[in-house]
């Protein structure tokens, strides 16, 4: 969203017809997104948005159905600390967050074609972001947190509507 900012206010001296100037905005698009999509990049970005979460925030996991309440309780630099609804503990690495967003930017996910999440305990879908979020934190599963957590930052979006659930990223974020 900087790089469009700055390159509109470059851009109010320049005449650039219509055909042109799409080409350009699409360039200037993928460009942001190549770079938005380094994992530095995206952990920084992460890091300051998820500082900004305050203690006690409610949130739902994306199973409608099943839906259940957590809230941020503590974050540090690496970490963000839930309370489940049943007054568990859970702590969610950053880097859950940073691999959950680079895989959903890797397979070119979309409303049209998204990622299931194929969150479970026992057997979590191989290919599910289920997986992929709990990679650096071992055996826990951490993905119905790290989700929607994502969404309200404006990186995802969740369907949970149907099984199995599912989430891409948000459009309007990239």
């Amino acid at each position: 969203m900087v790089l469009a900012s700055s390159f509109e206010r470059v851009n109010q001296g320049w005449h650039v017809d219509k055909s042109t100037w799409g080409v350009i905005q699409l360039s200037l698009r993928f460009t942001f997104q190549e770079i938005s999509m380094r994992p530095e990049t995206v952990r920084q970005a992460l890091t300051a948005q998820l500082s900004t979460l305050a203690t006690g925030m409610r949130f739902l996991t994306p199973d409608q159905q099943r839906a259940r309440q957590f809230t941020i309780h503590q974050h540090g630099a690496d970490i963000i600390t839930i309370r489940t609804e049943g007054g568990a503990l859970v702590r969610v690495p950053l880097e859950s967050f940073v691999r959950t967003v680079i895989h959903l930017h890797s397979v070119n996910s979309s409303a049209a074609s998204p990622c299931i999440i194929g969150s479970s305990n026992r057997d979590p879908v191989r290919t599910g972001l289920c997986v992929i979020a709990r990679g650096p934190n071992g055996r826990i599963r951490v993905i119905n947190y790290v989700l929607p957590i994502l969404q309200f930052l404006g990186w995802a979006c969740i369907s949970g509507q149907q099984m199995p659930n599912t989430a891409w990223l948000d459009p309007q974020h990239f």
